[in-house]
């Protein structure tokens, strides 16, 4: 069995932005992203973390050489709450399902920076108005897959800044499970809204 980590986010996570000297960047001009010490996002190149890992407990395939996370958006500023799913391009794995954004780590990424990182690829969320809360781990052994709760009180402007994304739904929190979701997040969906409200409840 897979084992499931609540990790809250004891200390305040640094500001995540873009550089003012890269305003005119967006994801689908092929940059990557690195959390610099001081809390902003430089762009780099170094990107090492892309590959299959075979699961020593479900022996399943998973995408991440060190393991992936994805971002779970709430917007708080609207009643109910919404969250972002991603409705996955077809050629992608788990296509057709929908999912959050997300990706792999890279070897020197905490889940947050990669969760974040790959949001902004994928649906050019700036990482400034993402507000992580809590961190969800669906650990299997030798991969794990890191969930970031994060809220914003905004509309981000999300859209289908790259291949992997066919559709964008805000979605109310309680209608999530509508959905043909992607197999792992239909497995960790029943803790993750439970974390969820309790994120709305530690405003």
């Amino acid at each position: 069995m897979c084992a499931h980590h609540q990790h809250p986010l004891s200390r305040p996570v640094p500001p995540l932005t873009v550089p003012p000297a890269y305003p005119h960047r967006r994801a689908t001009d092929g940059w990557d992203v690195h959390p610099a010490p001081c809390g902003n996002i430089y762009f780099v190149g170094f990107r090492d973390g892309d590959g299959w890992v075979l699961c020593e407990r479900c022996q399943s395939r998973h995408w991440g050489l060190y393991g992936a996370a994805g971002l779970l958006l709430v917007r708080i500023d609207v009643d109910p709450v919404l969250v972002l799913l991603q409705l996955r391009a077809g050629w992608t794995h788990g296509g057709g399902t929908w999912a959050l954004p997300g990706g792999a780590l890279d070897s020197h990424e905490h889940p947050v920076e990669a969760a974040v990182r790959e949001a902004w690829e994928e649906t050019g969320i700036e990482p400034e108005h993402v507000k992580p809360k809590l961190m969800f781990s669906d650990d299997h052994g030798n991969w794990r897959y890191d969930t970031v709760i994060a809220h914003t009180s905004i509309d981000v402007g999300a859209y289908e800044a790259n291949a992997e994304s066919e559709a964008l739904h805000w979605v109310p929190v309680d209608n999530v499970a509508e959905y043909d979701l992607h197999p792992g997040l239909r497995h960790t969906w029943p803790e993750l809204i439970d974390l969820v409200k309790s994120s709305l409840e530690e405003q």
